[in-house]
């Protein structure tokens, strides 16, 4: 009889092995995005308007159960509408780009599977990211480029809602280590000045953001 147990709770611990070893082999894409708008009104001529959005998406691999491989891809965009002052009887709107950013980068995940609906994972990634800000005030403008490259550590979660569709969670990240390049071009008092700098960062600190989701689809 004590054999029969054992043969059975073996079964059952191998069966709940295989259900979680499902992973190995398998691609997905994943994807996250926000968009937002804003408005400031200072008096009854001038007001400022800003929308922005974002887009996050992960092309990976599962190499084992609990290791995956992923190429990423960022993009961020802002844009700032304002009036600028000519005189008593005039303002000027404009509308220009104020931020447009995007990242391509590398990570690997290890997980951790609680069930087989639901587990979190995390581990090390890498990117180079583009970055473009403009600013102006009445007669002065102000763009600058800035490169960087960014070593950086993440932990997220997920829900299983079937077998294909994934819900993801992040829960925390860091990016302690970032190397950048800018070029900035100002006008002001009537002339072009440019400027460069070569910067580096190191920052330990572990940061944790306000939970954004995302969705995760398996393929075959």
């Amino acid at each position: 009889m004590k054999k029969i147990k054992y043969y059975i709770l073996l079964a059952i611990l191998t069966t709940a092995t295989v259900a979680h070893a499902q992973y190995a082999g398998k691609k997905y894409i994943s994807g996250s995005g926000n968009i937002s708008f804003q408005n400031n009104n200072y008096d009854h001529s001038t007001s400022e308007n800003y929308s922005s959005y974002g887009l996050g998406i992960q092309i990976g691999k599962f190499i084992t159960d609990t290791k995956s491989t992923a190429w990423t891809f960022n993009h961020n965009l802002s844009v700032r509408s304002y009036s600028v002052y000519v005189n008593a009887a005039q303002n000027d709107r404009i509308t220009d780009i104020g931020k447009f950013q995007f990242a391509v980068g590398r990570n690997v995940n290890f997980y951790k599977h609680f069930t087989d609906k639901l587990g979190i994972f995390g581990g090390p990634g890498v990117n180079l990211q583009y970055t473009l800000s403009n600013n102006r005030m009445a007669a002065e403008k102000k763009a600058s480029h800035y490169f960087s490259l960014n070593l950086g550590v993440s932990g997220s979660m997920y829900y299983r809602l079937s077998d294909r569709w994934w819900i993801e969670a992040s829960l925390a990240y860091a990016n302690p280590i970032s190397l950048g390049y800018s070029s900035t071009n100002e006008y002001t008092s009537g002339r072009w000045e440019n400027s460069r700098s070569l910067e580096y960062s190191l920052k330990p600190q572990l940061s944790l953001p306000t939970v954004g989701l995302g969705l995760r689809y398996m393929l075959k």
